[in-house]
């Protein structure tokens, strides 16, 4: 008997960006959305004209997200800090001596959680901006995305660094999603995957 394919609920996307060499690209373009298209076929921005610089100076920007005042937070994982950049431009730095920081998202009470890449750990930013580790051990976490209900989604290489042999890698990309529930539970939610760049949950 054929093994059942698993079920995953239909609220969280998962976005892949996937690698494809030119030489083997499709000759007709691909459809990634409306007004957008690879450059090999529409070399501007239709959709999203006039673009302009809006920030920048920062070291290796990684993980961005924007909480209910239109502040916008954005990761500098080479300068281990998250900054915050108010509506008017002024920015405030909320975290700093951080391991490698990547994914940014923003739990129901609107605390921010950080994903300490190297360091292996989700840590939420108590209002007094006092870190809380929420998980930690687990091998190169980077993407986050949370429920209304608290549960929060991760992207991560592996469940724990505890048995894999591997060494850290910054250009190796996350293969599994792990579920960390309201409770503190972490599980495998779906694994099997390759280049994963995002994740959003609904």
């Amino acid at each position: 008997m054929a093994p059942r394919a698993r079920r995953w609920p239909l609220g969280l996307v998962v976005l892949a960006l996937l690698l494809v060499p030119a030489s083997s690209a499709p000759e007709s373009p691909p459809r990634f959305g409306i007004g957008f298209s690879p450059a090999r076929w529409m070399p501007h921005l239709a959709a999203l004209d006039p673009v302009e610089i809006w920030a920048d100076g920062f070291g290796d920007l990684r993980g961005i997200a924007v909480d209910g005042q239109g502040n916008v937070f954005v990761a500098d994982r080479a300068r281990g800090s998250v900054t915050r950049i108010a509506p008017d431009g002024t920015r405030t730095r909320v975290a700093s001596g951080l391991d490698r920081p990547v994914g940014l998202a923003f739990d129901p009470l609107g605390r921010l959680l950080i994903a300490e890449e190297k360091a292996g750990r989700v840590v939420r930013l108590e209002p007094s901006g006092r870190p809380t580790v929420l998980v930690s051990r687990i091998k190169q976490p980077r993407w986050l995305a949370t429920l209304p209900d608290g549960t929060l989604f991760l992207s991560a290489r592996r469940l724990t660094r505890d048995t894999d042999p591997e060494p850290d890698d910054e250009s190796a990309e996350p293969e599994v999603i792990l579920q960390l529930t309201p409770t503190g539970q972490l599980r495998v939610f779906a694994d099997g995957f390759k280049h994963l760049q995002g994740l959003v949950a609904t």
